[in-house]
């Protein structure tokens, strides 16, 4: 069973909270989530509707019902309760628990302002990059401190990261004309056991996004594949990326509507929309790994390797120079290649997208043969790490 505990909202230091105690079969720790003290008025702690959402896939993961004294927004609870819950449940075949969510009803929260208010989140990635270059009524973007951590990270380098993360955004928002919303949480860190950002970003980004119901009109978010990808009937344990196609219009309110974007294009095709987009040339930033000063590595994460190529598939490497290292691009283009051939043999539906576009470009033959040099070198290394580790275990 999941307790949801009175939601509350705290204010100090020049932080206004909303929070509540989670409590997991005995087990109680807070789930927060908090924001610069001008926002505090659209904190909603009226309504459960957050905390559902933040706790869902859990529960639907591990079998546990929902209880909450709080009403929850009878539109979103007839959303997940009449629809998406036991949809889901029957499309992967009761592996699932059939979630019970108990708590009063109540009706909508009405938004506190009259304009539209228009947002997305700023990660200055392609898919962030892909809706503010189609949608020129955003008013508003958002980051929210919710990204988990590497296993090798330290509170202070996370920390250093985070206020990177957040000058860039409000650079490029500062550069737009738009508002910046940052949203701090402790769900990155696992209010609960099992329960992290990781895995589980769909629901916390939920989350972060109905603590501030009372805000938003339209609430844009970015697409992570195209609609060929999803699917309503997959395991817990992957991504719920995924079904969000299908999640969003079911948790949308009469006056919230979550609404995906780009969900009719593959990442290839999103590339090739941004290359005349100027912001996108200044602020793109695709890298997986985490920098104190944010910047792309251009050749050392897959993500970063496949933009670039991307990029010069559609002729355009050349205008993003400022974000990429476009020079070590061309001495080393067997090894973005390599990297390509690695994600096709293991099924990345990323990689395997810059198939049809390679295959249209003049790539010498030497090139592609030094790519799979590299790609029976990281097979060979690889197979000769795993014997070793089974020796190892065998000789125990």
């Amino acid at each position: 069973m999941i307790t949801i505990g009175k939601i509350r909202i705290e204010s100090k230091e020049g932080i206004s909270r909303l929070t509540a105690d989670i409590d997991v079969d005995g087990h109680s720790a807070p789930l927060w989530f908090e924001v610069e003290p001008k926002y505090e008025k659209y904190l909603t702690p009226e309504r459960c509707d957050a905390y559902v959402l933040a706790v869902l896939h859990y529960a639907m993961r591990y079998g546990h019902d929902i209880v909450c004294d709080t009403p929850m927004t009878v539109r979103l609870w007839e959303g997940l309760c009449g629809q998406f819950i036991p949809a889901f449940q029957k499309a992967n075949s009761g592996r699932c628990h059939l979630v019970d969510i108990k708590c009063p009803l109540g009706d909508e929260i009405k938004r506190i302002d009259e304009k539209q208010v228009v947002a997305t989140g700023v990660s200055c990635g392609v898919d962030s990059m892909h809706v503010f270059a189609g949608h020129a009524n955003i008013t508003h973007g958002c980051i929210w401190n919710g990204h988990g951590r590497n296993w090798d990270e330290t509170e202070e380098k996370r920390e250093r990261t985070w206020q990177a993360l957040v000058r860039r955004a409000r650079e490029f928002t500062s550069h737009l004309g738009i508002e910046l919303v940052v949203g701090n949480s402790n769900f990155d860190h696992g209010c609960i056991p099992e329960m992290m950002w990781d895995g589980m970003t769909t629901n916390g980004n939920l989350f972060c996004i109905f603590a501030l119901q009372k805000l938003w009109s339209k609430y844009y978010v970015a697409s992570d594949c195209a609609a060929d990808i999803f699917r309503f009937s997959i395991p817990l344990d992957e991504d719920p990326a995924h079904y969000e196609f299908f999640l969003f219009p079911l948790v949308s309110l009469p006056h919230l509507q979550i609404l995906m974007d780009g969900a009719d294009k593959k990442r290839i095709e999103k590339i090739g929309e941004l290359i005349d987009y100027k912001p996108a040339q200044r602020f793109l930033n695709t890298c997986w790994r985490l920098s104190e000063d944010h910047s792309n590595c251009s050749h050392m994460c897959p993500k970063c390797m496949r933009t670039m190529l991307g990029l010069w598939c559609h002729g355009a490497l050349e205008r993003f120079s400022g974000v990429y290292d476009v020079g070590y691009f061309k001495t080393h283009l067997h090894e973005y290649l390599a990297e390509v051939y690695r994600g096709c043999i293991h099924k990345d539906f990323f990689a395997e997208e810059l198939q049809p576009y390679l295959r249209r470009m003049n790539i010498p033959m030497l090139v592609k043969f030094k790519a799979w040099v590299i790609v029976a070198k990281k097979a060979l290394k690889k197979m000769l790490r795993l014997g070793a580790v089974s020796q190892e275990f065998k000789s125990r």
